[in-house]
């Protein structure tokens, strides 16, 4: 009988321990979970952060290109107004080159210009440019000395 309360003290004993291993593996395992739950907070947290300035920046961005296109669409308008000023400018310079090749005659090639520029030559050119003639007298001579000594008059 000895043997036996031995034997059976012996189980309880061993059941006790097993229980409180278990009991000591739970609370292990509570642990464990909640260190886990912090962890999937502060992830949640730092998700949450991102998104908002994603959200954020996605305004920011939305904005930008609105004014962007504002901007090229002012920027578009402005080329078709020029387009139509060289249009018109076009259209002048053909009309003063026509009334200049009328005034003066045919122009001259840059090359050849210097070979055949004499001082008679750009009185003519001047005379033409004022609308005068070579025997005009109507202008007044300048004073030559109110011009300074290196000044040469055509």
């Amino acid at each position: 009988m000895n043997e036996m309360v031995g034997e059976v003290s012996g189980l309880a004993a061993r059941r006790d321990r097993a229980l409180r291993e278990r009991e000591r593996t739970g609370e292990q395992i509570i642990a464990r979970m909640e260190g886990l739950l912090a962890h999937l907070d502060s992830y949640r947290n730092e998700l949450t952060a991102g998104l908002t300035a994603l959200l954020t920046g996605t305004a920011h961005l939305r904005r930008g290109i609105g004014g962007s296109a504002a901007q090229l669409r002012e920027m578009t308008n402005r080329v078709g107004l020029l387009q139509e000023l060289e249009v018109e400018l076009t259209t002048i310079v053909a009309g003063a080159a026509t009334l200049a090749k009328e005034r003066v005659g045919e122009p001259v090639r840059a090359r050849s210009a210097s070979k055949r520029y004499t001082m008679e030559s750009e009185r003519e050119v001047q005379r033409a440019i004022l609308g005068t003639t070579a025997g005009d007298e109507s202008r007044p001579e300048p004073d030559r000395a109110s011009l300074g000594g290196t000044i040469e008059l055509f």
